[in-house]
């Protein structure tokens, strides 16, 4: 009897998929790393740009080529189609101007977007002179195959062959322009580097190869981002610079004060950005200073509780604390600073010999406290001057003093037979108003122990307080969006709103805008809100921010007026 056979199916080894699969990684990971490292190349930033320029440079500005960064911008209106539209007009005009020709015009579309990858420009001494400068300008190469095309492409097209000289076993070629002079560049890495001289390339090369460049110098990344930036502006040594700049316009063998360089070069390094947000444009500079001198005079933070009583009808709006802070540290300079000694001196006697009032004791002893300023409409008058009233809010700890100087003043008015002062009580408020052949110029009250309310113009209407927060311009709507990503602890506000601005305009005269200049007008109609404020991280470091809120490109304004082409469409590849 046969045994009976069966014929099994054949098993698979499951380590040898799982050795498949490592080796696919393996392969993608090495392919990946071989196009970024020699295919791709990479994009520009400020702080490389800082590993490539000599310790002396002065200056350098980023410009960022990210179509994706513009794209945001491209979601508002006619301000960012005319920011935009300057910046690629003027590269295109540069491009057709210097290089290319009629048979082959370049683009910068076409030609050069699709493999730069950032710009910045360099502003250095010159080695050779103490009286000139040099500037590079430096690209980030993002993608090396597509700069190889199109470099060959360009050299096919040249009538006469650049000329090349090494320098640091890096080619240095001169290439003519169409104007008059030459432009010297290399290409190195992911970089390529552009200059009028010879000796500028060099020195970006040598920055670079030896180490004595500015990325030591820069700035933490913790205190400003520039990830997200459109422009970013750095001075690695700004007191100096400032000071070398200055002396340029004194008169022959003057010198500057002393007193005005010690303050300058306490100011060390200052860096300012700008990026797109929700809201719109967003610039930010931070100054990193010696902490010794410039925290004497900066306030505490203000609260927002300042702004509490001012209407959201405002058009202008500037808020701050303890201007007493302030004026004694001015006090205690004055006499290293002869400048700022005769200032004080004028103001000190103008306000004995015209109002009888002490500086020291009878304004600032008593202004310690917070304060706001608001410009407020008045939509009932028939002329924009006219319309136009000065709300002032003062917070104070010292109200004693307070009335004494407010009681000098009205002593004072009083010996004017024209002004005619009357008290008046309104929702439980005592009011004086100061009336001028019968028309009220200025009211004042006390909206409680320490809130100093004065109205000038016109005479107060305790209706137009908002009471807290309700209607306060807290809760506008353009100021909340222009002020969001502002800093919160700051030491004030200054707010503009433009659209408000706008709508009063065109009550008094409808055609106004057209008699304005085509940049104001672009202003007017594509900002709705600017707002600005300063802080301190630290004691070693000031912050300044600038919000641009800017209108949606869904208006119809916007529309007519917008260009054919949008910025995002300019300027991706």
């Amino acid at each position: 009897m046969k045994a009976s056979t069966s014929t099994s199916p054949p098993r698979h080894n499951p380590f040898g998929y799982f050795a498949f699969f490592l080796l696919g990684i393996v392969v993608a990971g090495g392919t990946y790393y071989w196009g970024r490292k020699y295919i791709m190349g990479e994009e520009l930033t400020p702080l490389t740009t800082a590993k490539l320029v000599p310790q002396s440079t002065y200056t350098t500005v980023f410009v960022s080529t990210s179509s994706q960064k513009w794209q945001k911008l491209a979601q508002f209106g006619n301000a960012s189609v005319s920011l935009n539209n300057v910046l690629t007009d003027t590269i295109d005009n540069l491009l057709k101007d210097n290089l290319g020709n009629q048979q082959n015009p370049l683009d910068l579309r076409k030609d050069i977007l699709p493999w730069l990858g950032g710009v910045s420009f360099a502003v250095f001494p010159s080695p050779n002179t103490k009286d000139n400068v040099n500037i590079a300008i430096i690209g980030g190469i993002k993608n090396r195959l597509r700069a190889y095309l199109f470099f060959r492409k360009y050299q096919k097209q040249m009538s006469e062959k650049p000329s090349c000289n090494k320098y640091e076993k890096i080619d240095v070629c001169r290439l003519k322009l169409k104007e008059e002079g030459d432009i010297y560049v290399a290409t190195f890495g992911n970089y390529l580097v552009l200059g009028d001289e010879q000796e500028t390339v060099e020195s970006v090369l040598s920055a670079y190869q030896k180490g004595n460049n500015l990325a030591d110098k820069y700035p933490d990344n913790s205190l400003q981002d520039h990830s997200n930036s459109l422009v970013s502006i750095y001075f690695p040594q700004y007191g100096n610079t400032l000071i070398e700049t200055l002396q340029k316009f004194q008169p022959s063998q003057k010198q500057i004060e002393p007193s005005i360089q010690d303050i300058l070069l306490r100011i060390k390094t200052v860096s300012a950005d700008l990026k797109v947000e929700n809201h719109g444009l967003k610039a930010t500079v931070t100054v990193l200073h010696d902490g010794g001198v410039y925290n004497n005079f900066a306030p505490k933070p203000v609260s927002p509780n300042v702004l509490a009583n001012i209407p959201n009808s405002a058009l202008l709006v500037l808020t701050g604390g303890n201007l007493k802070n302030s004026w004694d540290s001015l006090q205690k300079r004055r006499d290293t600073i002869p400048d700022l000694e005769s200032l004080l001196t004028q103001a000190e006697l103008l306000g004995l010999q015209r109002y009888n009032l002490d500086l020291n004791k009878d304004i600032f002893s008593w202004l310690d406290g917070e304060f706001a300023l608001a410009i407020v409409p008045d939509n009932r008058e028939k002329s924009i001057l006219n319309n136009l009233r000065l709300l002032v809010l003062i917070k104070t700890a010292n109200k004693p003093q307070a009335e004494k100087t407010i009681a000098k003043l009205e002593e004072r008015a009083k010996l004017n037979p024209l002004i005619l002062l009357e008290n008046r009580k309104e929702k439980n408020l005592n009011i004086t108003d100061w009336n001028l052949s019968k028309k009220t110029i200025l009211s004042h009250t006390w909206l409680d122990n320490n809130s100093l309310l004065l109205f000038f113009g016109k005479q107060l209407d305790t209706s137009n307080i908002p009471p807290g927060n309700n209607d306060s311009i807290l809760q506008d709507s353009n100021f909340k969006t222009a002020t969001q990503s502002l800093a919160k602890n700051n030491y004030g506000y200054f707010y503009l709103d433009l659209e408000k601005t706008r709508i009063a305009l065109l009550k008094f005269n409808p055609y106004i805008l057209e008699t304005l200049p085509e940049d104001a007008k672009v202003l007017l109609e594509s900002v709705k809100a600017i707002a600005a404020t300063t802080t301190s991280p630290n004691n070693n470091t000031t912050k300044l921010e600038f919000s641009l809120s800017l209108a949606r490109k869904n208006s119809e304004k916007s529309k007519q007026r917008a260009y054919n082409t949008t910025p995002s469409e300019q300027l991706q590849p």
